[in-house]
């Protein structure tokens, strides 16, 4: 038969038959100016593709091959030779099936790992609110004077509803247990947004890995303080996922801390509050919306400030990077962990953001935290496929990504 009729037998492509051809694994004849592929191929063929199963490379298959094409006496010299080979080859198969049978153990334990996960019960996080001690620490950031509480509602040591007014006409409240004041957005704006951030192509691996590297690295550092009794405080926590693993990873060491969240989107908020309600370890927790200047909190009252890259999304909404905002509530000593993303040179931001470049420029970033002492940057990666960044940039801007440790 043609080699077209032979390869559609085996149903494989002509180019393979030609390759086996010129391996000589396929032993056609001849006939003027095209192979005949004939029986002695087909059992050629069938002993090829059965030894592949086998896990057989095609040097093997033509050792294999040539030892049957041999006379009884060439054989029977090469017969140790080919034991050997099937030994050999036992012995991979052997390897092989212990390496699965331990991948397989593994599935099985991560399996269960991920079985045991506490799936979210809606209602949960309604009983986790503004923790009751924290009342006392609550002042006016207008007039300084204490604020008190009125119409509170409390369920477990939390406040979940209340307000606050000052004389001097500032107010706050407690709204489904975040601590809302002046600047806090309530539209849902991101559930409008298209599902655009969700897609792979807003999150590839390149991007990914830089990102969980540098919040890998801040977690790290944290975990090397004692902030044991410490109060920690979040300043931008957006959708709040980054900002729980980093609570989970603290958790770990102790729960005896209080976590401070901010972020302007009250929704945001809520969704944080639900994510950390899952949760099977909690420390003290403060999830607040509103705008820096605004919170109800005397100035040195946090002993860490720790963010993943957030501010950034709070500085390019507001185009400002308020950094002399956050620093006056961080103790005297006290120490500011956190990243940022950046490119060298203005020229790679894009037209849309070039008005504020400075917010994506490596040089004016590192600029704006000369205030701190003992400040170290460190470059842990950079991204050519920027994902979910790709809007802020040029095409061929290569992006990187910072972080950083300062002392108040």
């Amino acid at each position: 038969m043609k080699i077209g009729e032979f390869a559609r037998l085996f149903e494989i492509n002509k180019e393979t038959v030609r390759y086996y051809t010129d391996k000589k694994l396929l032993t056609p004849v001849k006939s003027g100016s095209y192979y005949d592929y004939n029986q002695n191929c087909v059992d050629e063929m069938k002993t090829i593709l059965k030894l592949k199963s086998m896990n057989f490379n095609l040097d093997e298959i033509a050792q294999y091959l040539k030892f049957f094409r041999l006379s009884i006496k060439t054989r029977l010299l090469m017969k140790k030779e080919l034991v050997k080979l099937f030994k050999n080859k036992i012995e991979e198969l052997d390897d092989r099936m212990h390496q699965i049978k331990t991948a397989r153990t593994e599935l099985n334990n991560r399996l269960e790992e991920i079985l045991s996960i506490e799936d979210y019960n809606e209602g949960t996080e309604e009983t986790i609110g503004f923790p009751v001690e924290y009342l006392s620490k609550l002042f006016c950031p207008v007039c300084g004077k204490k604020l008190n509480i009125i119409n509170g509602k409390i369920a477990m040591n939390d406040v979940i509803e209340g307000q606050f007014k000052c004389e001097c006409d500032y107010q706050a409240a407690i709204k489904e247990g975040v601590l809302v004041f002046e600047g806090a957005l309530y539209d849902n704006t991101f559930e409008k947004e298209p599902e655009k951030k969700n897609s792979e192509k807003m999150l590839p691996p390149e991007y990914v890995s830089a990102v969980s590297a540098s919040s890998r690295w801040l977690q790290d550092k944290l975990l090397k303080e004692d902030f044991k009794g410490k109060v920690i405080f979040d300043h931008s926590t957006n959708y709040g996922v980054m900002s729980n693993q980093l609570i989970d990873t603290l958790t770990d060491k102790t729960s005896e801390f209080t976590y401070i969240g901010l972020d302007i989107h009250y929704h945001l908020m809520k969704n944080f509050k639900r994510i950390f309600s899952m949760n099977k370890i909690k420390p003290k927790a403060i999830f607040m919306a509103g705008k820096f200047d605004y919170m109800p909190f005397k100035r040195e009252f946090f002993d860490f400030i720790a963010c993943s890259a957030s501010l950034q999304s709070y500085s390019i909404f507001h185009r400002e990077f308020p950094v002399e905002k956050i620093l006056p509530f961080l103790k005297t000593g006290g120490k500011w962990f956190g990243n940022f993303f950046c490119v060298k040179n203005k020229r790679e931001v894009s037209e849309e953001y070039r008005d504020n470049a400075e917010l994506f420029c490596c040089d004016d970033l590192k600029e704006a935290f000369s205030n701190l002492n003992r400040l170290s940057f460190m470059d842990v990666g950079k991204v050519n496929d920027k994902g979910e960044l790709s809007f802020y940039f040029n095409e061929e801007a290569t992006v990187r990504f910072f972080v950083f440790a300062g002392e108040k």
